[in-house]
């Protein structure tokens, strides 16, 4: 909750179930995060505002490595907006239907 805004911020989490895909909305209360910053946001070692490296423990890796993460598993994370105060990602993964896991295996 690193830049989750401190006492009475919040996360809050929803799941949609689809019949091919899930999506997973994940919001934060937090700083806005600049247009120009929103796309490298996901970069290794991206860390978007220098001033606060000093009291900011990290190293830009969490949203990078996530990112990469539901690539591995044929989805994508993506930031769907950051603005009041708030900042809402969406992770989607596809849902592996048990034939095509069959398929796959090769059984």
């Amino acid at each position: 909750m690193k830049y989750n805004v401190g006492e009475g911020g919040e996360i809050t989490t929803e799941v949609q179930a689809g019949e091919f895909e899930c999506r997973i909305l994940i919001t934060n209360t937090g700083p806005d995060i600049s247009e120009e910053n929103q796309e490298r946001i996901f970069e290794r070692f991206f860390r978007g505002d220098p001033s606060r490296a000093a009291t900011k423990r990290g190293f830009g890796l969490g949203l990078s490595l996530s990112r990469v993460i539901a690539t591995a598993h044929g989805g994508k994370l993506e930031l769907l907006s950051s603005e009041g105060g708030r900042n809402t990602f969406q992770m989607t993964l596809p849902i592996v239907q048990e034939q095509s896991l069959e398929k796959e295996m090769g059984e």
